[in-house]
């Protein structure tokens, strides 16, 4: 009796973050984090991307409010 056996290579291989796709994560997390979910990216990876997103999420908008900016003042001038 022999059984068939086949890989997919594509969801073997992993990716490793690269200096590049770092600093853009770094830099602007809300455009490059979503990269980190193709796949091969480790979970570490992705959990410290989408955390840094988070954080600079929390820390722009605390930003605003110590400036005055509200998210009713910020939708007023989106439109």
């Amino acid at each position: 009796m022999s059984v068939a056996v086949t890989i997919d290579w594509a969801e073997l291989t992993v990716r490793r973050v690269g200096r590049r796709l770092a600093v853009g994560v770094f830099v602007a997390p809300l455009l490059f984090a979503w990269v980190l979910l193709r796949r091969g990216y480790s979970p570490r990876a992705r959990m410290l991307g989408f955390g840094w997103l988070a954080a600079r999420m929390l820390i722009e908008l605390e930003l605003l409010a110590q400036f005055g900016w509200t998210l009713d003042r910020l939708a007023g001038l989106l439109g």
